[in-house]
C-alpha cells in the first residue's frame, strides 16, 4: 500500500524518534529495564539500514507504533511506502527476544564505519525505556580474527533479524545472508572460549 503522505513528514517522524531514544536514557544513568516492563508496557520501534547498497536494493526506513502499525519507507533519493500491522504474535517474539538477548544493556554503537558500508539503527522504546543501538561493519572483525568481539553485537543483530523477518520486499536491501555469517562467527568464538 502507497501513502501519498510527504517524505518530509516521515522522515521528521523518524529522526525526531531517533534523537528522543538518544537523549532519554544517557549511557552513564541507564535504569536496569526489568523483563515485566518489556513483556507488558507499549513498544515503539524506529529501524533503519541506511547506505549506498547499488541498484536494486535501496536503504529503508521502517516505524511501529505500539498499536503495531507499521510504516516502511524505501528509497535513497526517492521514496516508496508501505503500509502493515505488526502481529501481537510477532510482538510478542520481539519481547521475548528483547529479554533473552538484555537488549536494553547494550552499548549504543558497535561495529567500523567504512566507506563501503552502509549501518543499522535500531531504536526500541518500551514504556518510558528507551534504547538505540547503531551496528556499523562487523565483517572486518570476522576477517581480521576478530570475531569474540562479536559477542554483544550478535545480540543485538538476533533482535534485528527478529524485526527484519517482518517484510520481505525486493526493494529494501536485506542483508541477513551477511549477518547469519556475523552470528555463526560470534557462535563459534564464543565455543571456543568455553
Amino acid at each position: 500500500m502507497y501513502s501519498s503522505t510527504p517524505l518530509r513528514y516521515y522522515l521528521a517522524t523518524f529522526c525526531a524518534m531517533f534523537m528522543s531514544a538518544v537523549a532519554h536514557v544517557n549511557a552513564s544513568e541507564r535504569q536496569r529495564v526489568s523483563d515485566f516492563a518489556i513483556r507488558k508496557l507499549p513498544i515503539t520501534l524506529a529501524v533503519a539500514e541506511v547506505g549506498d547498497f547499488g541498484a536494486p536494493q535501496r536503504s529503508w526506513y521502517l516505524s511501529v507504533n505500539s498499536a503495531g502499525q507499521a510504516q516502511l519507507a524505501i528509497g535513497r533519493t526517492t521514496y516508496t511506502y508501505r503500509t502493515s500491522v505488526v502481529s501481537r504474535e510477532q510482538l510478542d517474539e520481539l519481547r521475548n527476544v528483547l529479554i533473552r538477548e538484555r537488549f536494553f544493556d547494550l552499548e549504543e554503537h558497535y561495529g567500523e564505519c567504512v566507506a563501503s558500508g552502509g549501518c543499522r539503527l535500531l531504536s526500541v522504546t518500551v514504556g518510558e525505556y528507551s534504547r538505540t543501538v547503531k551496528l556499523d561493519n562487523l565483517m572486518n572483525w570476522v576477517y581480521r580474527d576478530q570475531a569474540a568481539r562479536l559477542r554483544d553485537p550478535a545480540r543485538a543483530l538476533r533482535v534485528w533479524m527478529v524485526i527484519r523477518g517482518w517484510f520481505s520486499d525486493a526493494d529494501a536491501v536485506d542483508t541477513r545472508e551477511y549477518d547469519k555469517m556475523l552470528l555463526d562467527a560470534a557462535a563459534k568464538a564464543e565455543k571456543e572460549t568455553h
